[in-house]
């Protein structure tokens, strides 16, 4: 009995060792409370989590180079948890990579912009290109993506992926970001008219 054990551990083995080489790494395409994505109301003047309502595409992009991730490996959207809270992007789990093997390293960001204009890297250039819009982990400038973030690929599934986003102070993970555009004239005219008027009423009061 314990040499039939042995024997079946060891195909077992064998197997999910032959099937990750002929898999592709996978990412857990997914992120969490803590590095939800976030949109600038240049009406309001305020930051909030993104909602359904805001109609974006957030697309996860992948390169092999340190540092620079130019391919659209994956596209989804925003979604509301149940209790409310927003920001959150809805997963894909055990996301594959094409063309890598578990243990590969890949360079990763994330970036989100206005549905309307498509879920292609083409759509997205065109979102910043008209100044809607749009946001990336990592960013420092609008239109620009940071340098991608490495990340080990993991196990196809059942296994999750490795996870891609972590907490704002953990390194070596992508983290939250803030989606911003360039408004249009009328709308900082606007919303500096609004500030204005508050700040003549508080004065008042």
């Amino acid at each position: 009995y314990m040499t039939r054990m042995r024997l079946f551990t060891i195909i077992a083995a064998s197997l999910t060792l032959a099937l990750n080489g002929f898999a592709d790494g996978t990412v857990l395409f997914q992120n969490s409370l803590i590095s939800a994505i976030k949109i600038y109301n240049f009406v309001t003047l305020t930051t909030a989590p993104a909602t359904p309502a805001d109609d974006l595409v957030v697309g996860l992009f992948w390169g092999t180079t340190p540092g620079t991730a130019t391919s659209l490996v994956a596209t989804t959207s925003i979604i509301t948890l149940p209790d409310g809270n927003s920001g959150i992007i809805a997963a894909t789990i055990g996301l594959p990579i094409p063309g890598t093997n578990p243990g590969d390293t890949g360079y990763f960001q994330v970036a989100a912009w206005y549905a309307s204009y498509g879920a292609t890297a083409a759509g997205m250039n065109a979102c910043i290109a008209a100044g809607a819009y749009w946001g990336a982990s990592g960013s420092t400038a609008y239109g620009f993506f940071g340098p991608a973030t490495a990340i080990t690929l993991g196990s196809p599934p059942p296994y999750p992926g490795t996870p891609i986003f972590g907490p704002p102070n953990e390194t070596g993970l992508l983290h939250g970001f803030t989606i911003t555009g360039t408004p249009e004239l009328g709308t900082i005219t606007m919303a500096s008219f609004g500030a204005f008027v508050l700040f003549v009423f508080r004065r008042r009061k």
